[in-house]
C-alpha cells in the first residue's frame, strides 16, 4: 500500500477516532461528467485545493446546508483560515489498477459519513460505480483493502455510505453505486481474514 498520509497537513493532525465499529465503502467521482477511474492525486487535488472539497470535509452538516459557503467560495475564493484545512476523508482509497493509498492514519477521525466518523474507517473507490461496473482490478483491490481492515478491525461490519444515511432516516445517494459489487467484495475479504 501506498502511504500518503502526508498529502495535507490537516491529514496530519486529524484527532483520533473513538472506535471501529464499521468499514464504510464509498466511491470517489469529483467529475460527474466522467464515467471512468480517478488518481490519488485527483483525490488529493479535490479535497484540498476545490472549494467544494475543502467545504465537505471543514465542515459538519449535510451537503445541502455547505452549497452556499460553496458557492461563495467559487465566486470569491477560498477564505486564508480554510486554505489548509482541506484533507482527503477516506482512510484507504483503492484505483482502476488495484493500487491502494492510505490518506490517513488508522485510528484517525474521518470526515466520510457524519454520524459515522467518530466509529468506522473509510475505503473509497475512485470509480463511477454508479454508472458502470468497475474492473476486476479494483474489485481486487478493495477486497485487499478490507481484508486489512478486517485484520485490524475483526468485529467491525462493512457497509456502504448509502447504509449510514439510510440508517440515520436519510435517501441514499448511490455511494457506492448499484455497480459495485459490495457483498461479493466482503465475503471474499472476510475469507482472507478467516471469517468466511
Amino acid at each position: 500500500m501506498i502511504d500518503r498520509t502526508d498529502h495535507s497537513a490537516a491529514a496530519r493532525i486529524r484527532p483520533t477516532r473513538g472506535s471501529t465499529d464499521a468499514i464504510v465503502v464509498h466511491r470517489f467521482a469529483v467529475d460527474l461528467d466522467r464515467d471512468g477511474a480517478f488518481t490519488f492525486d485527483e483525490a488529493i487535488a479535490f479535497f484540498t485545493r476545490d472549494p467544494e472539497g475543502i467545504a465537505t470535509v471543514a465542515f459538519a452538516g449535510s451537503y445541502a446546508e455547505k452549497i452556499p459557503t460553496i458557492e461563495r467560495w467559487r465566486e470569491r475564493g477560498v477564505p486564508a483560515v480554510y486554505e489548509h484545512a482541506g484533507f482527503v476523508p477516506y482512510h484507504v482509497v483503492v484505483d482502476a489498477r488495484g493500487d491502494r493509498a492510505q490518506m490517513l492514519r488508522l485510528d484517525a477521525r474521518g470526515a466520510h459519513a457524519s454520524a459515522w466518523n467518530d466509529r468506522s474507517v473509510a475505503v473509497a473507490v475512485l470509480w463511477r460505480c454508479d454508472l458502470r461496473a468497475p474492473p476486476d482490478d479494483l474489485v481486487n483491490g478493495a477486497v485487499r483493502a478490507i481484508a486489512d481492515l478486517l485484520a485490524a478491525y475483526p468485529q467491525a461490519e462493512v457497509i456502504s455510505h448509502d447504509e449510514t444515511l439510510t440508517r440515520a432516516g436519510r435517501p441514499p445517494k448511490g455511494c457506492p453505486g448499484s455497480h459495485f459489487p459490495l457483498a461479493h467484495v466482503v465475503a471474499r475479504a472476510r475469507e482472507i481474514v478467516g471469517q468466511g
